[in-house]
C-alpha cells in the first residue's frame, strides 16, 4: 500500500527575512512600481485626454524622487552608479516639484515625457554600470533595456506618430523600463556595497 505524501511544513524564519529586508535594492523596487502605474495610466489614457495625463506627470516624478531617493538611503544595497543615484532621485524629485507649481514649465506633452523617460533611461544605465561594476547579473541586458527606452524617448521628443504615438510611446517607455528597474533589482539585493568583481585567473606559463 503506497503511503500518502504529505508536504513538509516549515516555519517561516521572520528573523531572517527581517534581517534581509534591508539588503533589498528598494529604490529599484520603488521605482518599478511607479513607473509600472504610470505606464498603465497611460496606456488606459486616450489620446484626447493627453492633457490630463501631463498633469499627472509631476506626481509621477515626485513620488518617483523622493521613494527612490529614500530607498537608496535606507536600504544596504549598493548605490547605482555610486552618488549618481540619490542626485537623480533629487532632480526628479525637485523637477516633479517645479512643474507642479509652475505648469507652464511643461511646454508640450511631447517635451515633458520625452525628459522624463531620458532620466528613465539614464536610471536603468547607472543600474547597468553598477551591475558591471560588481560582476554580477547580464548589465549588457540592462543596457539594452536603457537604450531602448531612449531610442523611445527620442520618438516622442521629435513627434514621432502623432498624438497618438505619442501618449503609446509614453507608455511603451515607461513599461521597458518598469522591467529594467524589476531586472536590476533582483541582480543587486544582497550584493555587498564595498564587493569588486573576481579577476580572472592569470593563464598558467608551461615549463
Amino acid at each position: 500500500m503506497q503511503e500518502e505524501f504529505e508536504p513538509e511544513y516549515r516555519e517561516m524564519d521572520v528573523k531572517a527575512l527581517a534581517a534581509g529586508l534591508p539588503k533589498v535594492k528598494w529604490s529599484l523596487v520603488f521605482m518599478a512600481v511607479v513607473s509600472f502605474v504610470a505606464a498603465a495610466w497611460a496606456f488606459v489614457t486616450p489620446s484626447w485626454a493627453a492633457d490630463e495625463l501631463l498633469s499627472m506627470l509631476p506626481w509621477f516624478c515626485i513620488a518617483g524622487g523622493l521613494l527612490g531617493f529614500l530607498g537608496t538611503v535606507l536600504a544596504r544595497a549598493p548605490w547605482t552608479a555610486s552618488v549618481a543615484e540619490p542626485v537623480l532621485c533629487v532632480v526628479m524629485l525637485v523637477g516633479g516639484l517645479a512643474t507642479l507649481n509652475f505648469p507652464s514649465l511643461m511646454s508640450s506633452f511631447a517635451g515633458a515625457f520625452g525628459i522624463v523617460s531620458i532620466l528613465l533611461a539614464f536610471y536603468v544605465l547607472f543600474a547597468a554600470l553598477e551591475m558591471y561594476a560588481k560582476g554580477v547579473g547580464v548589465w549588457y541586458v540592462e543596457l539594452a533595456l536603457a537604450v531602448v527606452v531612449w531610442v523611445l524617448a527620442f520618438m516622442g521628443l521629435v513627434g514621432a506618430l502623432g498624438l497618438d504615438g505619442q501618449v503609446m510611446l509614453a507608455s511603451l517607455a515607461f513599461f521597458v523600463a518598469a522591467w529594467g528597474f524589476v531586472y536590476g533589482a533582483v541582480v543587486l539585493t544582497g550584493v555587498d556595497p564595498h564587493a569588486v568583481p573576481p579577476m580572472p585567473a592569470e593563464p598558467e606559463l608551461a615549463d
